[in-house]
C-alpha cells in the first residue's frame, strides 16, 4: 500500500502526538517487508520504509535520475528514525541528489549493490547521482551517518566531476564523530559501497580545529566500521581521525579502474590521463590519532601515497595492518608526525603487505622506527623502517565479497503484526509484558514451514522464557549494520531478558537463545537489566548454537555473564559481536568456524539510555567492574576442540584474556589486548595459536606465551618476570593437567566465594 499518509504520520511521531510506547505500528504506518533485490546480497533485507513508496505533494521519487530524489530519500530515512530506527530501501534505480543526506542514527540507507568488479554493462544497481555544487569544505559529507547508522549497497557518481577540470567536493561518505554530539560517537557503518569518481571518498572526525586536524578530544569517535569499500578517488580516499576505541576496517579498494571500466557514460577519462592525476594529486589512506584501529585487506594503486600517516592534536597512530597492497605508488607509506611527540606506545605493524613506491616504499622521516614490516614484500626505500622476513607467518588472507548467511526461505515473519502482536515498548520505559511466547510461535510457525527471517523491529522486548531458533530460521532485529548503544540513546531493537538469574549451574543449563543447524541471530541487543555486580548473577549462556552452520551477526551483549557457545558447530560464523560479558564472549568447542571483528569493553554497561534505576556510572566501570571483576573472568574467546579456527580483528579491553585457546588450534589476524589482568593471549599444552600483528598493553604480562606464534606485534610496559609460583603452576600443568588444573582451579574458585562474601558484607 503506498503511503499516502507519510508526511502527516511522519509529523505526528516527531511531535509526539503518537505515543511512544505505541505498539505495532512501523515508522510509516506499515509492516515491514522483504525487499527484492536485482543483484546478490549476503543477508536478505527488511525494508522497514521503501523510498518507491513515499509520497510527497502527490509524487513519488523518480527512479530515472531525471528529477530530484532528495526530499523522498531524506522524509523515508526520518521516518524510520521516528520509529526508532531500522531500514530504509532504496530500489534499484537511479536517483539525483543535490544536496546532503542525514542519515540518522539507528537507520540504515541500503541500497541495491553489484559489485563493480563485475559490472560491464553500466548497470550499478542502485547508483546515486550526486549534482551537488562543488565546495573546498570536507564536510557535512554528502551521506552523513550518524552513531549506530549506515550506508550499505549505494554507487555514487559526480555527473560534474570531469577531469581535464576537476572540482572539490565534500566527504560522500562522513561520519562526524563527537563533536555534533555524543549520539555520533559510536559506531556508524560504510559497507559494500562505490565511488566512481569521488573527489574525497570516506571520513570520519573530520572537524577542523584551530586551524589544525582535530580536537583533542572533542571529536573523536568510536568502533568505525568499513567493509568492502571500492572506487576511484581524486584527492583523498578514507581519512580517519581521532578513535577512541577500535575501529575496524577491511576490505578496500581504490583503484582507478573503477572510474575507467564505467566508461563515457560516466564521464570516464584515458588511463593514462587520469593515472597521471593520481600519482601526483592523491591519497588513498590518510589517518591520524587511531586507537588500535584493525586494518585487513586494504588496497590501493597508482596514487601518490598509499597511506599517509598524520599528527592531530589528541595522540600518536597506533595500528594494525594485515594482507594489504599499495601498489604502483609514489610513496606506499609515508609518515609525517613529528618525532618529538612519539614515545614507544606509537605502532604501525603491517605484516603480509606489498609496498610498492617510485619514491620510496616508506617516506624518509625521523620516526619510521614506529614503522614495523615483517614478511612484505617491498620495491623501493624503507628509510629506516623496520623489516624483518621470516616466510613464516600465514601466507594467505580467505576473504569472500559475500559472507552469505541466510534462513533457508526468503519468507518474512513480523512479530508487532497479527497473529503474534508481541508487546514491546519504544524506549520510554522497561517493558512489563511478556513476549517470549509471541516470538516463539512466529519462530515455530517459520521453523515449520521449512524457514524464514522472524523480524523484531525497533523496540524493547521483555523476554521471560527461553527462545529456540529453529533450523533454517534467522531471528532478526531492526540493524542491518553493527550495533550497540549511544550515550543516552538506546533505540533499536533490546531483548531485556528475565529468565535464568542465579543459576547454579549456568554453563549447561539451556541458553536464553537456541539456535538450530543453519539459524541465525542478527541485528540485535541482549541486555539482562538485573544483572549488575557484586557480585554478577550467574546466567546461562545467552546463545547457544546446535548444528552446523549457525551464525551470529551485527549483536550487542551488553551484561550477560556468558555469551555465545558454540559446543560443536563446524561451519560457525560469528561476526561483529561487541559488549561486555563477565565470563567470556565466544567459547568455542569442536567445529571449526570464522570470528570476526569482534570487540570487548566494559563501558558499554555505562553508554546507554535504558535508565535502570540503580544502574552502574563510569566512575564504578574503572574502579570496580574492570579492576575487581572482568579483569579476573573474562576470556574474550575460547577455543577448547576446534581445529584450525579462523579469527580476525578481535579486540578486548579491561578484560582477563582476549583469546585463550585451551585444546585445539586457531589463527588471528589483528588481535588487540589492552589493559587485561592475565595473559592477552595463551595456549594450553597440545593446543597451538597464530598470530598476525598482536598489539598489547598489559603490564605484569608473559610477553612470550608459550606455544604461541606471533607475527610482528607492539608491547607496551611489560613488567613480568615469572615467579616460584607462576613457574610451578607452568610445570604440573605440563606434566600432570589432569590432576593439577581440577586441584587448581577448586581453590581458585574457593578463594573468588571468599571474596565475594567479603564484598557482600562491605558493600553499601
Amino acid at each position: 500500500m503506498k503511503k499516502v499518509l507519510f508526511i502527516f504520520l511522519t509529523l505526528a511521531m516527531a511531535a509526539g502526538i503518537i505515543a511512544a510506547g505505541a505498539v505495532g505500528a512501523s515508522a510509516a504506518g506499515d509492516a515491514a517487508k522483504l525487499a527484492a533485490t536485482a543483484f546478490p546480497t549476503e543477508s536478505l533485507i527488511v525494508a522497514d520504509v521503501d523510498v518507491s513508496e513515499i509520497e510527497i505533494g502527490g509524487r513519488y521519487v523518480d527512479p530515472t535520475g531525471n528529477e530530484d530524489a532528495t526530499d523522498f530519500i531524506q522524509a523515508a530515512i526520518d521516518a524510520c528514525a521516528a520509529g526508532g530506527g531500522g531500514t530504509v530501501w532504496l530500489p534499484k534505480g537511479e536517483y539525483r541528489i543535490t544536496r546532503g543526506i542525514d542519515v540518522k542514527v539507528f537507520v540504515t540507507l541500503r541500497g541495491d549493490w553489484r559489485n563493480p568488479d563485475i559490472v560491464s554493462d553500466g548497470d550499478y544497481g542502485t547508483l546515486i547521482i550526486a549534482d551537488v555544487p562543488s565546495d573546498t569544505a570536507k564536510y557535512p559529507g554528502l551521506f552523513r551517518i550518524r552513531g549506530n547508522a549506515g550506508c550499505m549497497g549505494l554507487t555514487v557518481w559526480y555527473p560534474n566531476q570531469r577531469l581535464d577540470s576537476v572540482l572539490p567536493y565534500p566527504y560522500t561518505f562522513e561520519s562526524p564523530g563527537g563533536r555534533s554530539g555524543w549520539y555520533d560517537t559510536m559506531m556508524s557503518t560504510v559497507k559494500n559501497c562505490t565511488l566512481l569518481n569521488s573527489y574525497r571518498g570516506a571520513g570520519i572526525s573530520l572537524h577542523n580545529y584551530e586551524g589544525d586536524w582535530g580536537d583533542p578530544f572533542g571529536s573523536t569517535h568510536e568502533m568505525y566500521n568499513v567493509s568492502g569499500l571500492y572506487g576511484t578517488v581524486l584527492e583523498t580516499g578514507l581519512a580517519i581521525h581521532d578513535s577512541s576505541d577500535v575501529d575496524v576496517v577491511e576490505f578496500v579498494n581504490f583503484d582507478n579502474k573503477y572510474w575507467l571500466a564505467a566508461g563515457a557514460s560516466f564521464n570516464a577519462p584515458e588511463q593514462a590521463d587520469l593515472d597521471a592525476y593520481t600519482l601526483a594529486n592523491t591519497t588513498a589512506f590518510e589517518i591520524s590519532a587511531l586507537d588500535w584501529t584493525q586494518f585487513t585487506g586494504l588496497h590501493a594503486r597508482g596514487y601518490q601515497k598509499g597511506i599517509r600517516l598524520i599528527y592531530t592534536k589528541r595522540t600518536n597512530n597506533d595500528v594494525a595492518i594485515a594482507y594489504s597492497r599499495f601498489l604502483d605508488c609514489a610513496t606506499a607509506v609515508s609518515p609525517e608526525e613529528p618525532p618529538e611527540l612519539f614515545t614507544d606506545a606509537y605502532s604501525v605493524l603491517l605484516t603480509r603487505c606489498t609496498l610498492e613506491g617510485s619514491v620510496a616504499a616508506v617516506g624518509d622521516s625521523e620516526t619510521n622506527q614506529c614503522i614495523r614490516l615483517v614478511d612484505c614484500e617491498v620495491t623501493g626505500e624503507l628509510n629506516g623502517a623496520f623489516f624483518e622476513y621470516t616466510g613464516l607467518s600465514p601466507a594467505a588472507l580467505e576473504h569472500q565479497a559475500f559472507n552469505e548467511h541466510k534462513p533457508a526461505q526468503a519468507v518474512l515473519y513480523d512479530v508487532s503484526q497479527p497473529p503474534y502482536n508481541a508487546p514491546r515498548t519504544l524506549f520510554n520505559a522497561l517493558p512489563t509484558l511478556n513476549a517470549a511466547s509471541d516470538i516463539q510461535q512466529a519462530l515455530d510457525d517459520a521453523g515449520a514451514a521449512g524457514g524464514g527471517l522472524v523480524y523484531l523491529p525497533a523496540g524493547w522486548y521483555r523476554i521471560e522464557a527461553n527462545l529456540t531458533v529453529p533450523a533454517g530460521v534467522e531471528l532478526r532485529g531492526s540493524s542491518s549494520v553493527p550495533i550497540r548503544d549511544n550515550h543516552g540513546s538506546s533505540e533499536g531493537t533490546v531483548l531485556m531478558v528475565y529468565q535464568g538469574k542465579d543459576t547454579g549451574s549456568p554453563l549447561t543449563d539451556t541458553a536464553c537463545i537456541t539456535l538450530g543447524s543453519g539459524a541465525g541471530l542478527s541485528g540485535l541487543r541482549i541486555l539482562y537489566p538485573e544483572n549488575t555486580f557484586f557480585p554478577p548473577h550467574a546466567y546461562p549462556f545467552a546463545v547457544r548454537g546446535h548444528g552446523s552452520g549457525v551464525y551470529v551477526t551485527n549483536v550487542c551483549m551488553v551484561n550477560c555473564d556468558r555469551g555465545v557457545d558454540l559446543p560443536d558447530c563446524p561451519d560457525h560464523f560469528v561476526r561483529r559481536l561487541v559488549g561486555m560479558a563477565w565470563h567470556g564472549m565466544v567459547r568455542v568447542g569442536g567445529g571449526a568456524g570464522k570470528i570476526e571483528a569482534c570487540l570487548g569493553n566494559a563501558t558499554f554497561m555505562d553508554r546507554n539510555g535504558f535508565n535502570i534505576p540503580g544502574w552502574p556510572d563510569a566512575s564504578v566501570i574503572y574502579m570496580a567492574i574492570f579492576t575487581d571483576i572482568l579483569m579476573k573472568s573474562e576470556v574474550f574467546v575460547e577455543i577448547n576442540g576446534a581445529v584450525d579456527e579462523k579469527l580476525m580483528n578481535i579486540f578486548m579491553y579491561g578484560g582477563k584474556t582476549t583469546v585463550h585457546v585451551r585444546a585445539g588450534s586457531a589463527t588471528v589476524i589483528n588481535a588487540g589486548a589492552d589493559g587485561l589482568g592475565g595473559p592477552p593471549i595463551a595456549a594450553d599444552p597440545g593446543a597451538s595459536l597464530k598470530v598476525v600483528n598482536l598489539m598489547t598493553y598489559c603490564p605484569g604480562a608473559d610477553p612470550n606465551p608459550p606455544r604461541v606464534e606471533i607475527f610482528n606485534s607492539h608491547r607496551r610496559d611489560y613488567k613480568y618476570q615469572p615467579n616460584f609460583w607462576d613457574n610451578l603452576d607452568d610445570y604440573l600443568v605440563e606434566h600432570i593437567p589432569w590432576l593439577w588444573v581440577p586441584v587448581r582451579d577448586f581453590f581458585v574458585n574457593l578463594w573468588k566465594c571468599i571474596e565475594n562474601m567479603f564484598a557482600n558484607a562491605f558493600k553499601f
